[in-house]
């Protein structure tokens, strides 16, 4: 399995998600827009590309064609923010169709639990298994776009075998760094299912992710 991380601007987050990453043996290939953030990250072995920060589409499609260069036998796209659980690469490393997630974790302040209402899963880690990037000659962004990024890809797979499950394995952690979608636990596209709050909170995510919020 590799991951594909773009980043801009998140140094902190960041390296908590390489770390963690790291710790569970997965490759990741990281976007990075520019010659500060290529040097601080150089410390870490993985793959870093330095490609602008618009159009976003462009940027997410170059760090999966360079990806592709390995032959994985899975990609998994995550936002830099987007934290997977502590087992992931045991629990999902022999999926053999698309597998996307419905319910998530976010964090800012309080630790909320959400399903996700539309048809499509979250973005974040989204599982493409090789053949399936094969069969799309790798192209799932659309590269002239900054929003609504994960649209193409979830639409050429949706006809294909595929699986959209219920099991929360990504904490989305908002932080003090510019997103495309800021945290409204009243969002018409989420139901909220669960509030944590102070040492609670930090247990969970401690014990599910490896991440205690500091």
């Amino acid at each position: 399995m590799i991951v594909v991380i773009p980043t801009y601007q998140r140094l902190e987050i960041t390296t908590i998600n390489i770390k963690l990453l790291l710790g569970q043996k997965f490759k990741i290939v990281l976007v990075v827009s520019d010659q500060y953030e290529l040097n601080y990250y150089a410390k870490f072995p993985v793959y870093i590309i330095v490609r602008p920060n618009n159009p976003l589409g462009n940027k997410w499609q170059e760090g999966l064609n360079y990806a592709r260069r390995f032959n994985p036998d899975h990609v998994v796209i995550l936002g830099s923010d987007d934290l997977l659980s502590k087992d992931f690469h045991e629990k999902y490393r022999g999926v053999s169709i698309f597998t996307g997630f419905r319910t998530f974790y976010a964090y800012s302040e309080r630790l909320y639990q959400f399903e996700y209402l539309p048809e499509q899963p979250i973005g974040g880690a989204r599982i493409y298994p090789r053949e399936y990037l094969d069969s799309l000659d790798w192209q799932i962004f659309d590269t002239k776009k900054d929003r609504l990024l994960d649209d193409k890809g979830f639409y050429a797979i949706k006809e294909l075998n595929h699986q959209i499950v219920n099991s929360t394995e990504v904490l989305a952690v908002k932080g003090n760094w510019a997103v495309l979608n800021p945290l409204n636990i009243k969002h018409k596209n989420v139901k909220l299912m669960g509030t944590w709050e102070g040492e609670g909170a930090k247990q969970l995510m401690k014990e599910k992710f490896g991440y205690d919020g500091s």
